[in-house]
């Protein structure tokens, strides 16, 4: 049986991951906001800085669920979208 969740991945660090991973949790679906920072911190109203926070629980979740993790990013060429 697969189990799996769907993250913003902010407080998704590698012990968590770990922990969720021993709880039985097989696949993680991210969603990022945006690979620029300030479209980030504009669409989430988060620090920029929370992006890399971001990136490197995809990296690490890779690492924790080879195979099973899948990571949607909206496309747009302004925020808002009209």
């Amino acid at each position: 049986m697969q189990v799996g969740i769907t993250t913003n991945a902010v407080k998704l660090n590698s012990r968590v991951q770990r922990e969720l991973r021993d709880a039985g949790l097989t696949a993680v679906n991210i969603s990022l906001d945006s690979l620029v920072d300030t479209k980030f911190a504009q669409i989430t109203r988060r620090s920029p800085r929370i992006l890399n926070r971001v990136l490197t629980a995809i990296e690490e979740a890779a690492a924790n669920f080879p195979g099973q993790v899948k990571v949607c990013v909206l496309s747009a060429d302004r925020w808002p979208p009209r």
